[in-house]
């Protein structure tokens, strides 16, 4: 559960970060250091969360639970469909 709550913290500090870059872009003069260190620190934040990801799915601790993934589990199990043709070819037999 931390693993989610670091990644989501991240993501808004990388918003954040972006949201300072444009204000310091629409405001600062020419060669402004707050700029270039918003920038990096967006940049920063990207890889820690990328890092967080891999870590999490490495770990066994963030999994894809997307219902259009396939695991390995799902590809055992046979679907209705496959046993009436099953049926249907053992009759024919």
């Amino acid at each position: 559960m931390w693993l989610k709550v670091a990644i989501v913290v991240l993501l808004l500090a990388m918003v954040a970060s972006l949201i300072n870059a444009f204000v310091a872009l629409m405001k600062d003069k020419s060669g402004s250091p707050r700029l270039v260190w918003s920038l990096t620190s967006r940049v920063m934040f990207a890889g820690l969360i990328l890092a967080l990801i891999l870590y999490g799915k490495m770990s066994g601790q963030l999994d894809v639970s997307a219902p259009w993934i396939s695991s390995p589990e799902a590809s055992q199990i046979p679907s209705p469909q496959k046993q009436e043709q099953s049926q249907d070819i053992n009759k024919q037999e």
